[in-house]
């Protein structure tokens, strides 16, 4: 179950999945929510758009991802991420969390939350 959380985990990460309006809609639940490292906080529609109108190709690194708790329709996941900077370092690391469902025999994320934390070895 990880190893497919983690796949659906990094393909949100992508920044031409994040444009494609389609595939967001099927990966996200309809009661999905963040709350976000910056404080801010989004729903599903709100998160589709703020990706939508993101011009930069914000790539990120991610790892040591675990699996938290799971049953047979739904899990946690814990992971850790950061920016990858155009020179190959990283930047903005963050610890996340997501919470996903299966929904029609899909799984969808219904929460994640991700906070800011000091620099990590990777």
């Amino acid at each position: 179950m990880l190893q497919v959380l983690e796949k659906l985990e990094r393909e949100l990460h992508n920044p031409l999945v994040r444009k494609q309006q389609e595939r967001l809609c099927c990966l996200l639940h309809p009661d999905f929510r963040e709350f976000g490292k910056s404080g801010k906080e989004f729903n599903r529609e709100s998160i589709i758009a703020d990706m939508q109108e993101d011009d930069s190709a914000l790539k990120i690194w991610s790892g040591d991802y675990q699996l938290q708790f799971s049953t047979e329709n739904s899990a946690l996941i814990l992971y850790k991420s950061a920016h990858i900077e155009s020179d190959g370092s990283l930047s903005s690391y963050s610890i996340r969390s997501s919470l996903w469902i299966k929904a029609d025999s899909n799984w969808k994320i219904i929460f994640h939350q991700g906070t800011s934390t000091v620099p990590f070895e990777v």
